[in-house]
């Protein structure tokens, strides 16, 4: 399954409250772990690294060389801290960020177009995985 949070604006702290508050409830209690952003593919990299612990890089600093300023804000901060911290004390199944925000062309944004034209898509995921 695909649930797609879209919005009218960017950056409204309303709304990334709101979209935190449901996304954490999606992977607390439906099992969605995969978690598309709207932001450039290359920029979701260091943030899945930073909550899966790979990297030992602040949350500040990786929110700071985004390169979309409209995550630049306490509530995005707060919500990949949690976020981080959720992997560290699950085992089973871990949170994994992925930007969608990328050029018409581009290889990540073809893969996953495939994908979603193949009718097994959902099974070759295997998980449920969330737009915000």
């Amino acid at each position: 399954m695909i649930i797609g949070l879209g919005e009218s604006s960017h950056g409204t702290r309303e709304f990334f409250l709101f979209r935190d508050k449901i996304t954490r409830q999606f992977i607390e209690n439906e099992g969605f772990y995969l978690v598309g952003l709207e932001i450039p593919y290359t920029d979701a990299i260091p943030i899945n690294s930073y909550i899966n612990g790979d990297i030992r890089e602040t949350s500040e600093t990786i929110l700071k060389n985004l390169e979309y300023p409209f995550f630049q804000n306490i509530e995005f901060k707060n919500f990949i801290e949690w976020a981080r911290n959720y992997n560290f004390n699950r085992h089973d199944s871990r949170i994994e960020i992925f930007g969608i925000d990328t050029p018409v062309d581009s290889q990540p944004l073809k893969e996953l177009l495939l994908l979603l034209k193949d009718k097994k898509c959902f099974r070759k995921l295997k998980r449920n995985f969330i737009l915000i």
